[in-house]
């Protein structure tokens, strides 16, 4: 018996999902419905009554890019998970949350931030959707892989039975705005699972084109690869293929700026530690 905390803010789907919640009896254990926008900071926010249940691509930004919009008509909560798990779980509570899902409509990242480093540190599994809406627009995937790197979590490309890593493998053109979904496990609190998935990865790499054919077979069924399947394993040829040049220029200064600052810091905390061997 696992609680389950589950977050809407559309108001038809919270409706239908609480009464399915009532009536199929996962109330009663640990499933919990809660009507509420979940980001990197708390407040209120506007969402349409009208919205169908399940209505897709109804996030934060619906109502905000369009403030004069009558629809707009019911206040919801927007909370941060910091808070939330503070509230519900106690502060000091170390206790693992196996699974960390977010489908946001491009607010993703937003999720992550206002979860912080406490709550990813609980955090097995984590997995989250990329694309160009919402907060994305301005975000970019590099520096999300980087922060959960920072609290030991290696990521992924979730692909069709497959997995791509970023953590450490990073190229320029992952910062291509598209819908995906990025699989991350905390390798310090789940090293199994940490390591079934690299082996997942690896195994893509020891495939004689890197995945690149038409057809694969996967239990004994031959499968079509999709469109979005990996087209090359060339990172200049794919560079080029999906950034512009004046992209790639600002992609590196800024990915050597970040090198930069790691070697410095690198370097610094060397300085103190052979300091204090002195």
């Amino acid at each position: 018996k696992v609680p389950v905390h589950c977050f809407d803010p559309v108001p038809a789907t919270v409706k239908k999902l609480q009464t399915a919640n009532r009536n199929l009896g996962y109330e009663a254990k640990g499933y919990k419905v809660i009507h509420a926008a979940v980001s990197n900071v708390t407040g209120v926010d506007y969402f349409q009554s009208k919205s169908r249940p399940g209505h897709e691509n109804g996030g934060l930004g619906n109502c905000r890019n369009d403030v004069r919009n009558v629809e707009c008509d019911v206040q919801v909560q927007v909370l941060t998970l910091a808070d939330y798990v503070k509230e519900h779980f106690g502060g000091n509570d170390s206790s693992s949350i196996h699974i960390l899902q977010i489908d946001v409509e491009g607010y993703d990242a937003d999720v992550l931030l206002g979860a912080g480093k406490d709550v990813l540190e609980r955090v097995e599994y984590l997995e989250f959707e990329y694309n160009w809406m919402g907060s994305w627009k301005n975000q970019h995937l590099y520096d999300v892989i980087e922060m959960l790197d920072d609290v030991d979590f290696t990521c992924y490309w979730a692909g069709n039975q497959k997995l791509w890593r970023l953590t450490g493998c990073w190229q320029l053109y992952f910062d291509v705005h598209a819908w995906s979904n990025v699989a991350c496990v905390n390798r310090k609190r789940v090293p199994r699972l940490a390591m079934k998935m690299e082996n997942i990865f690896q195994q893509l790499l020891l495939m004689e084109d890197g995945g690149t054919s038409a057809t694969t077979i996967t239990k004994g069924k031959m499968m079509r690869a999709s469109r979005h399947e990996i087209m090359s394993l060339d990172p200049t040829m794919m560079t080029s293929k999906y950034l512009s040049p004046e992209a790639i220029s600002r992609a590196m200064v800024k990915r050597n700026k970040k090198i930069r600052i790691k070697a410095a810091a690198v370097a610094a905390a060397a300085a103190v530690a052979k300091k204090k061997k002195e």
